[in-house]
């Protein structure tokens, strides 16, 4: 009997000591994104970016890698326009293409700025031209 109370005793100050200990301890989650770039720069984001554009020549390969998201048409806002030869495959990719902007693979810093985005996305490539401005 007596191990039996002495079980019951060491419970409740089991339960009656741990959300005392715990109080205060909690923080709020770090929902801050970071990544590094294609140029090895760490970036971070305080929250995930809503609006991105895709920039620059040969920007298929940016799109595949962003379209391989579900979300992306979500958040894609921009695209630089596709001359191959074959046609255009965005429409393939983004149910919404029709409503995205296209920019020509000449557009400048300003003409990417005015769209007011999250992120741009360029190859590293394009850093020279545009990516340092």
């Amino acid at each position: 009997m007596k191990s039996y109370t002495l079980a019951i005793l060491l419970f409740a100050c089991f339960v009656l000591i741990t959300p005392l200990g715990a109080r205060g301890t909690l923080e709020p989650a770090d929902t801050t994104l970071h990544l590094t770039d294609g140029l090895g720069r760490r970036v971070s984001f305080p929250e995930s970016p809503e609006r991105v554009v895709l920039a620059g020549r040969a920007n298929l390969f940016l799109a595949d890698a962003v379209y391989l998201f579900s979300s992306a048409s979500d958040h894609v806002i921009a695209l630089a326009q596709t001359d191959q030869g074959m046609g255009d495959f965005y429409p393939l990719l983004d149910p919404a293409y029709q409503h995205k902007r296209r920019l020509p693979n000449s557009a400048g810093v300003e003409e990417i700025m005015a769209l007011q985005p999250d992120v741009v996305m360029i190859k590293d490539s394009m850093y020279s031209t545009i990516g340092r401005q």
